[in-house]
């Protein structure tokens, strides 16, 4: 896992990059928060998708490696542990 403990303000938590709206929009918001100097991770249930190849240099991925959502859960809960960011930002329904 990329990153410091401690050293995120913001996770953006997300099933995948696959081409959506939503996946689309949390990426701009993403992209938009690093720009502008906040320390942003973009946490992925599977790192895959098409957006995968919009993320911008110095734009972090951690990859859970599950196969969907809910086998996740115990990755995302190591990864709040050990990296606290001070805000986690998600969408969609899971």
């Amino acid at each position: 896992m990329a990153g410091k403990p401690g050293s995120v303000d913001v996770a953006v938590f997300l099933p995948s990059l696959a081409g959506g709206g939503a996946e689309g929009a949390m990426l701009d918001l993403a992209r938009g928060l690093h720009a502008r100097g906040v320390e942003v991770e973009l946490v992925l249930a599977r790192a895959q998708g098409e957006f995968l190849s919009s993320v911008p240099d110095g734009l972090r991925c951690v990859d859970l490696g599950a196969s969907r959502v809910l086998t996740s859960l115990p990755g995302l809960v190591r990864y709040l542990r050990r990296h606290r960011p001070k805000a986690i930002i998600s969408t969609l329904s899971h």
